[in-house]
């Protein structure tokens, strides 16, 4: 089970790169925010593989249900 969980999370890093370079060879997207959107991508794939980093989100998004996009993707902002 693990390695199917750890393939489909690898399938998943590939095809978000593969999409920011279709939308910088489109024009679409910039080396700037290809870039950071990478940033965050490596940062989202890497809270999805720790659970306890992520232990306190239900409890947020049960209250606040825009809580849980600031925490993710502005965590010093949110005072975590």
């Amino acid at each position: 089970m693990l390695q199917q969980i750890n393939a489909a999370h690898d399938q998943m890093r590939v095809f978000y790169a593969l999409g920011r370079q279709r939308l910088q060879e489109q024009g679409r997207l910039n080396e700037d925010h290809a870039a950071k959107f990478a940033r965050i991508d490596e940062r989202l794939f890497s809270l999805q593989r720790d659970p306890l980093q992520l232990e306190y989100l239900p409890k947020l998004d049960r209250c606040f249900p825009n809580a849980v996009l600031h925490v993710v993707l502005m965590p010093q902002l949110a005072g975590y």
